[in-house]
């Protein structure tokens, strides 16, 4: 998808000073979200409280249990922040500066994820220009990181130790993220097999320490029941922001009768429990239940209160024709648009599902972008010279 050459070798020229506006733009963008949506900075989530247990030397626990609740490669992460900065206000900044660097890392990888795909850094820098606008900051997640592993997945040479470690780190960071890429390097040949061996090395130490355990199969996490419980109730919404009645019943970290539910009966019995419940409503209320399945899909691609990302799901939509003519997106549009999202439709909606593949929509949106500015300029270019040689 080669844009007309001076566009490219205009932009080559200048490319120092775009990625430094882009990247002071992410950094603003960063601390203006926190601040007005007077985030905690990643105390109080559950990976944080994972992550002061491990940095005290207890392990995995939430709530005083061993815990599978979150994938253990974030809470690591935010342990060695903990154990560097202590847990204080040290803690909460570095928090924000590593989600600074995860934004400029998004930022920087866009120009290089759209040379390699496309040909063009042009449609690269128009991605980092409207996915600033419209990112979602969730400090104390491991959502931008995810975005990270994605892109460099999707620039990564598809080779059994890259392939593998990529889809096992991406799958110990989140579940979805593994999957994702193993969608996105798939292909029916030995060398794939051999990446699923590396994939399987780099779980299966917490696979094994989860069945040491809980004494079951838990490959990665155990939250699910929690996540379905919470959805599905008769105090059930379609988002999270929206959800405080139903979190406050079955929450254990602000519910004290579930956390001493979950005390007795231990984290993965406690989540199946929760889980059947789930169940047994959605059964009993099976009208409400579509409903809220529908409402989600809906929020899950045009959140209310978040006008720029309805935008950039639009420009994407459109672009989507463009998208596929390009082979080398098609995968990509398969793993991150068809395959990522549907366990989100299931569960309270939040925009921070969609960051991890926010980059591949504003990537689409930047293909529209490109070529819309790219026929204006010439246009009047050609409007010009028509005036001049009248």
């Amino acid at each position: 998808m080669l844009l007309a050459p001076w566009i490219e070798r205009l932009v080559a020229r200048h490319a120092a000073e775009i990625r430094a506006l882009l990247l002071l733009s992410a950094t603003l963008g960063v601390i203006l979200q926190a601040k007005a949506k007077n985030q905690a900075l990643g105390l109080g989530i559950e990976t944080t409280e994972i992550a002061r247990s491990l940095a005290s030397g207890r392990g995995f626990l939430l709530t005083g249990v061993p815990s599978a609740h979150s994938a253990p490669l974030f809470p690591v992460i935010l342990a060695g922040l903990l154990k560097v900065f202590g847990d204080g206000p040290g803690f909460s900044l570095s928090v924000v500066a590593l989600e600074i660097v995860l934004q400029w890392a998004i930022i920087l990888l866009l120009p290089v994820v759209s040379k390699r795909l496309l040909k063009s850094e042009w449609i690269g820098y128009c991605a980092a220009a409207v996915l600033i606008p419209a990112n979602v900051i969730s400090l104390g997640w491991e959502s931008s990181a995810g975005a990270v592993g994605l892109e460099v997945a999707a620039i990564a040479t598809a080779g059994p130790l890259v392939s593998g470690s990529l889809m096992g780190l991406g799958a110990l960071l989140s579940p979805m993220v593994g999957l994702a890429i193993f969608v996105m390097h798939f292909r029916w040949n030995r060398g794939f097999a051999l990446s699923l061996i590396v994939a399987t090395l780099w779980c299966s130490p917490w696979t094994i320490r989860n069945y040491a355990v809980f004494h079951r199969f838990i490959p990665i996490r155990d939250s699910s029941g929690l996540a379905v419980r919470v959805s599905y109730n008769p105090f059930a919404v379609v988002t999270v922001e929206d959800s405080t009645v139903a979190l406050q019943q079955y929450e254990p970290v602000v519910n004290a009768e579930m956390r001493q539910k979950l005390n007795a009966m231990g984290e993965a019995d406690f989540y199946d429990w929760l889980g059947e419940g789930a169940k047994e409503w959605a059964r009993n209320n099976p009208k409400r239940s579509l409903e809220l399945v529908a409402r989600r899909v809906v929020a899950y691609w045009f959140p209310e209160g978040h006008p720029f990302l309805a935008v950039l799901t639009l420009l994407s939509l459109a672009s989507l024709r463009l998208s596929w003519r390009e082979p080398s997106l098609r995968r990509l549009v398969f793993a991150l648009l068809v395959v990522f999202p549907p366990p989100y439709y299931l569960v309270l909606s939040s925009p921070r599902y969609r960051v991890p593949t926010l980059w591949f929509t504003a990537l689409l949106a930047g293909i529209l972008i490109s070529k819309v500015l790219e026929f204006s300029i010439r246009r009047t270019d050609g409007m010009a010279t028509d005036a001049a040689l009248e």
